[in-house]
């Protein structure tokens, strides 16, 4: 669906019926048991459109509460994104661990959004990991007093982050809520999240991602004990999680 168009510099539109009653639709249409992956990255490419206005570097991102190998949520991953960041790349290609540390990882901490709309005013000067980024508006994706992760927007414009436009992100934030299955969504007595080192140290580490999981997947199979590419993923997930507290 094409996206509607959008000011460059002035208020976001709002989202059409139409666009509602497809996402409704895809979902409605999906297999049990299928991942809505597909319909989480029609949405965020369809707020790429809406909200860029224009910017070379924009970037949406869905850090995610990676699930807790003992009993507290520890860290959010980041595996699903849209845009060109300023410290390069591509966002679609790259993963990152947030912690508390992370505006992303207070909001999940909180359960309340929260939007910085321009990082030079004196109160934000020495927060970290701003790479180039101006603001940033991070909106928690929950569901019944539950939350999974956030939907976070950073933008390379000041003052980017209209009253519209906010509103246009909470709408986003509440439709990927509803791709997210039950139990991707903890209590906010299980979040304790740890601090996480800066992402290019953590550039290394997670550059051998897939080789680790081939490896997991190999070793299982010769104990007998096959697992799943998700099992694998989240296995190393954790042994990362594990090795990024050390730094």
């Amino acid at each position: 669906m094409p996206a509607d168009h959008t000011d460059t510099n002035g208020a976001a539109p709002e989202l059409s019926h139409a666009f509602y009653v497809q996402v409704f639709t895809m979902l409605t249409s999906t297999s049990p048991g299928q991942d809505f992956w597909s319909i989480r990255q029609f949405i965020l490419r369809h707020a790429f459109e809406q909200l860029r206005a224009g910017q070379k570097h924009f970037v949406i991102a869905l850090p995610l509460c990676v699930p807790p190998s003992k009993d507290k949520v520890r860290s959010l991953y980041t595996s699903m994104g849209i845009g060109k960041p300023t410290w390069g790349g591509d966002m679609e290609q790259q993963s990152i661990f947030m912690g508390s540390e992370t505006v992303a990882g207070q909001v999940v901490s909180s359960g309340h959004s929260l939007t910085i709309t321009n990082f030079q005013e004196p109160r934000w000067l020495t927060y970290p990991n701003r790479g180039g980024i101006a603001g940033l508006s991070v909106f928690p994706l929950r569901r019944a007093g539950r939350i999974a992760g956030t939907f976070t927007v950073m933008s390379t414009r000041p003052e980017y982050f209209l009253p519209s436009r906010l509103a246009l992100i909470e709408e986003y934030s509440n439709l990927v809520a509803l791709t997210l299955p039950d139990e991707a969504f903890y209590e906010f007595k299980d979040i304790e999240l740890g601090v996480m080192p800066l992402p290019h140290l953590q550039a290394p580490y997670l550059s051998h991602f897939r080789e680790r999981v081939l490896q997991v997947l190999r070793e299982a199979t010769t104990r007998g004990q096959p697992m799943n590419n998700a099992q694998a993923e989240l296995l190393v997930r954790h042994h990362l999680e594990e090795e990024l507290f050390l730094i």
